[in-house]
């Protein structure tokens, strides 16, 4: 992209062209450290995740008119979680996120995570305009369904005029 904006500019203006190329540079840099995080044996505790999701979403939701709170009910922080289970969760969440940002139309969107023995229990609440049918036939939720097979776990959603709900159930082992 930087050696196609090079011969444009002595062409035509190229102010579009740069956002588009920053826009994926910023792109690829958080993929980048998502992907980083979730590798790092360091993070693997149920407290360092639910952190990270948790500073992902204040960030994500800032650019946004979504006030974003979250609950914690956790027994053990220092509860150990795998790095694939732990990235499985996170991509649930942010897609969750994301698709709260896209379609909801929502001002407020909350976080609770509950720790329950050997179950961790995450729900994604907002107060939305609900989820048309189409939507929850679709990838995102295909994925998040997946992610959550992967990981034992289960996923289930509720919606309706009020908003949607989604809760996240994965044993920790």
């Amino acid at each position: 992209q930087a050696e196609f904006l090079k011969m444009k500019l002595k062409k035509q203006n190229v102010e579009e062209d740069i956002d588009d190329l920053l826009k994926t540079t910023e792109d690829l840099n958080i993929s980048m450290r998502e992907k980083l995080w979730s590798l790092n044996s360091g993070n693997d505790t149920l407290g360092n995740l639910i952190k990270y999701i948790n500073m992902y979403g204040e960030t994500f939701f800032r650019k946004s008119n979504i006030e974003f709170s979250y609950q914690l009910e956790l027994q053990d922080a220092e509860q150990k979680i795998n790095s694939e289970n732990r990235r499985n969760i996170f991509l649930c969440i942010k897609e969750a996120f994301n698709n709260c940002y896209k379609h909801s139309e929502a001002t407020h969107v909350n976080a609770e995570y509950i720790q329950q023995n050997k179950t961790l229990k995450i729900s994604i609440e907002d107060n939305g305009k609900g989820m048309p049918l189409q939507f929850k036939q679709g990838n995102g939720l295909k994925n998040m369904r997946f992610r959550m097979l992967n990981a034992n776990g289960t996923m289930d959603i509720q919606s309706d005029s009020n908003g949607t709900y989604l809760k996240f159930e994965i044993p920790l082992d």
